[in-house]
């Protein structure tokens, strides 16, 4: 999932075709087609289903590109998002540079998620530094991975974009087989009631 796509925008002039893409109008909820997870994206965002069943979204309204996938595999067995943020980590030590900033755990509703963000640099060269945070939910037989990145510089403002993503993504619920039972709905959209305390402080693990 770590691409190239942020470090070639941030150097390189959007075409004329890109335009409508990259700045785009204020979104409306984003579902994934099976029901598997849904959340509003932030205005600007501009998000699509793959044809791998992956979803992106682009945005720059940081001041510079970013791009956030979100991916789903089904798993067996017992497996929860601070072991799938553990096992992750593991690969993700390989890259140049590599340097965990923090980690911590959230509720999504009622569903656990773990988070970890660090940042390293692109093919090793320290002029394109990266900054990456993962989030990880395990629901039934299904695991959703969304993975953030956009350059160093960028990311402390896009914080308060991706707190919208997580105070408002969902996933459904899944049973052993991973298939969706019950599709997800986006919460704590504008006019919901918003339960008291919503989701707790991050913390580091």
């Amino acid at each position: 999932m770590l691409s190239l796509w942020v470090v070639l925008l941030a150097v390189t002039p959007a075409r004329a075709g890109d335009m409508d893409f990259l700045e785009g109008n204020n979104a409306p909820a984003f579902t994934h087609s099976t029901g598997l997870y849904a959340f509003l994206p932030p205005g600007g965002w501009n998000c699509r289903q793959l044809q791998d069943s992956a979803a992106e979204c682009r945005t720059s309204n940081g001041g510079a590109p970013a791009v956030l996938t979100i991916s789903h595999l089904t798993v067996e067995g017992q497996l929860d998002s601070e072991l799938m943020a553990i096992n992750t980590e593991k690969a993700l030590k390989k890259l140049p540079h590599y340097k965990r900033l923090g980690g911590g755990r959230l509720l999504l509703g009622g569903v656990k998620a773990s988070i970890r963000s660090f940042t390293f640099d692109y093919q090793g060269n320290t002029e394109y530094p990266v900054a990456v945070e993962e989030l990880y939910v395990v629901s039934g037989g299904k695991a959703v991975r969304l993975h953030f990145e956009t350059m160093t510089s960028a990311m402390p403002t896009y914080s308060g974009e991706l707190r919208k993503v997580y105070d408002t993504f969902a996933v459904g619920e899944v049973d052993a087989l991973g298939q969706v039972v019950n599709p997800a709905q986006p919460r704590n959209l504008p006019g919901q009631k918003k339960k008291k305390g919503g989701p707790p402080p991050r913390f580091e693990p």
